[in-house]
């Protein structure tokens, strides 16, 4: 039996570049102008400005919600929606299979994916720490204050409702949202335009990290956003970075809830060079493994 096509071209890439863009804006702006009117309404008046500029000095449930919510409204016409409409219109309708959203992988996908995350831990840390090093400009410097400030309030988490709230939030909601739209449309993209597997990968996962503005964190989401790159492109099934995602993301956020302990302030402090090398170590192993079992799955497919 031939093996199927991994990457359905129905479009010319050209025109494909185009309808995504517009898409992307379309949905980003109307993303926003949810957002903006569910903050306004929300916030008795005070709008999402407001409430952002509230919510460092008054750090309430009500506008931790606010601000929470708009966000998930931003994401899921910014990122899940518009992925949704690009794939439909480039694959002709076929968008759930163009997305790869039909493939569910066997088991051992899932298990190392998420192994490969949990054991790559210390080395993005450390990647971290080396990142904090590097010179950044005023501007630079101001957005991520503001940004970290905001997060910071978001992570307050007094009742396990707002833990629940800020695993849908900023875990669940994001992984698939981002996925789809940066492995399952960027990334299949540079597949077809330029038939190199590990080129799309990474530069899928420049993009992938320069679209959050977190400059401090550049180099670590760069490597995150490779490894899910690679987890796609080898499993052939969105679901498997999408579980990856989401663990590393919720394990982010449970850390904080169950243990008051804020990943990236801990990484400022002090490397562990030798569990970062270890690490790095380790994933190289998990990588190779998930990588031969790529090859082996693709020659059962053909068969």
């Amino acid at each position: 039996m031939e093996e199927e096509k991994d990457v359905l071209d129905f479009m010319n890439p050209g025109i494909e570049l185009v309808v995504g863009i517009v898409v992307l804006l379309v949905f980003s702006l109307l993303g926003t102008a949810t957002a903006y009117a569910y903050a306004n309404w929300a916030s008795n008046g005070m709008g999402l400005q407001g409430t952002l500029h509230d919510l460092v000095e008054n750090n309430t449930l009500t506008n931790r919600d606010i601000v929470r919510y708009s966000n998930l409204l931003v994401h899921l016409f910014a990122f899940t929606l518009a992925s949704i409409v690009v794939a439909w219109f480039v694959s002709k309708r076929r968008w759930v299979k163009y997305l790869k959203l039909n493939r569910i992988p066997r088991l051992h996908w899932f298990v190392f994916g998420v192994t490969l995350i949990l054991v790559s831990l210390p080395f993005i840390s450390l990647s971290y720490w080396i990142n904090m090093q590097l010179p950044l400009p005023e501007w630079a410097v101001r957005i991520e204050d503001e940004t970290s400030a905001m997060l910071e309030a978001m992570l307050t988490m007094n009742s396990p409702m707002e833990l629940v709230s800020n695993l849908l939030v900023m875990a669940m909601v994001p992984a698939i949202g981002e996925e789809l739209l940066f492995r399952g449309i960027i990334l299949q993209y540079f597949e077809k335009l330029l038939k190199r597997e590990h080129l799309a990968v990474w530069i899928t996962a420049f993009i992938f990290s320069a679209i959050h503005f977190q400059f401090e964190g550049f180099i670590p989401r760069f490597l995150l956003g490779a490894i899910l790159g690679y987890l796609f492109v080898w499993s052939r099934s969105i679901w498997v970075p999408i579980a990856a995602h989401f663990f590393f993301n919720g394990s982010q956020v449970a850390a904080k809830y169950f243990m008051d302990i804020e990943i990236e302030k801990a990484n400022e402090i002090s490397p562990n060079w030798i569990a970062g090398i270890s690490s790095l170590v380790l994933s190289g192993i998990i990588i190779n493994y998930l990588y031969n079992k790529r090859k082996e799955d693709e020659t059962s497919r053909i068969k």
